[in-house]
């Protein structure tokens, strides 16, 4: 591979500095071709996107808050009010996952995957968790092992970790990403897709990525082909009245650039060949905002309706991402061109009220790369 990486950057310098004419080739160095244009506007993405219910959003995270304290912990309790704590969530999120299959006559794979977390981070005896996820198998059997994730978590907390009973509606932080997995179930149950699309509500986040981690690690043991994570976390924003710093017509759209399990000489060759930023979560990132050129057109005025913003690190500074880490651990395939074979990207808003918006983004980006069969 040395030899020849050599002889092709040897053969390429003598290419140059021998052939005739070399002042016009420089020249051509100046010819480039036409900006890429927007993607034409498929009517299949179109019509389901206008499906995205905003009153439907609002109200899936209004019975989130409405059970008072969402905290992983909670399942250990035995004195919670009905109604109330992480069991309940779990429960009614089943609920809802079921309800969309039984109105598409059973094409969702509703599960329930309880397992017990050792004590660790956060956690001071061993707790029931249970991750919550809905499948919708690819219509194709050539392409139906081809798999995206859409993922957030449901468990809240407070500024201690150990109250269960407390106040911690966590109307952000996240039942506005468990919304855009619901409402995505929802809207993209109704139609037919080559591919496999996987809708999940985690818990464990607070305390450590637990949840996220045993998905992880199920998913490697299940064999799932993950082509692309969606991982939905805060994307209801900071809507505190009067605050002038947050855009609501922006949303983060986070990715890893080097692969975190990348080898050594996966590591030379990306450095060799300039590949730093061209990571599968760097080309699924660039994919949404794509998708975002063809579904949400800048008016006349010059003003850009909600858009993503491209930022290309992991997550936050400082910050722990929800699913990246955890998926880097499970899935050590790697291809000697890009590292780690699964896309997982991390998005974030700065606001939209409800998360109606970034279940349209996270909609169309899944109709886009999984393709809609017909029918």
């Amino acid at each position: 591979m040395k030899n020849s990486a050599a002889k092709f950057v040897l053969s390429g310098m003598l290419t140059c500095l021998l052939a005739p004419g070399l002042a016009r080739a420089q020249m051509d160095s100046r010819n480039f071709g036409a900006p890429v244009q927007a993607a034409p506007i498929d009517p299949r993405i179109q019509a389901a996107v206008q499906q995205i219910s905003p009153q439907r959003i609002e109200q899936d995270i209004s019975t989130l808050v409405s059970f008072h304290n969402r905290s992983t912990l909670s399942s250990n309790d035995k004195d919670l009010p009905a109604g109330q704590g992480v069991l309940a969530a779990a429960d009614w999120i089943e609920a809802q996952f079921r309800a969309d299959s039984a109105a598409c006559g059973g094409c969702l794979e509703v599960k329930r995957d309880t397992f017990v977390q050792a004590p660790g981070s956060r956690i001071a005896q061993p707790t029931a968790l249970n991750n919550i996820y809905a499948v919708l198998r690819g219509s194709d059997p050539a392409q139906a092992g081809r798999m995206y994730l859409v993922t957030g978590h449901y468990d809240s907390r407070d500024s201690s970790n150990e109250d269960t009973h407390g106040a911690a509606p966590g109307a952000n932080d996240d039942a506005s990403g468990v919304a855009v997995s619901l409402e995505s179930a929802r809207v993209l149950s109704k139609l037919h897709f080559p591919a496999t699309l996987v809708f999940a509500a985690v818990a464990g986040e607070e305390q450590g990525l637990y949840g996220s981690a045993h998905l992880a690690k199920f998913a490697k043991e299940q064999g799932w082909d993950l082509e692309g994570v969606l991982n939905n976390d805060i994307v209801g924003g900071n809507t505190t009245p009067g605050d002038t710093l947050q855009n609501k017509n922006v949303v983060r759209v986070f990715s890893e650039g080097i692969p975190a399990n990348a080898s050594e000489q996966q590591l030379r060759m990306i450095r060799m060949l300039g590949g730093e930023s061209d990571s599968p979560s760097r080309e699924l990132a660039r994919a949404i905002a794509d998708v975002d050129a063809t579904y949400f057109k800048t008016s006349r005025a010059g003003r850009r309706p909600f858009h993503p913003v491209l930022v290309f690190r992991l997550d936050r500074y400082l910050r722990g991402e929800i699913i990246i880490p955890s998926t880097c651990r499970a899935f050590r395939r790697c291809d000697s061109r890009n590292g780690a074979r699964t896309s997982t990207i991390n998005t974030r808003m700065c606001g939209w009220k409800m998360a109606c918006s970034m279940a349209i983004c996270s909609s169309m980006s899944i109709l886009a790369m999984s393709r809609v069969s017909p029918g």
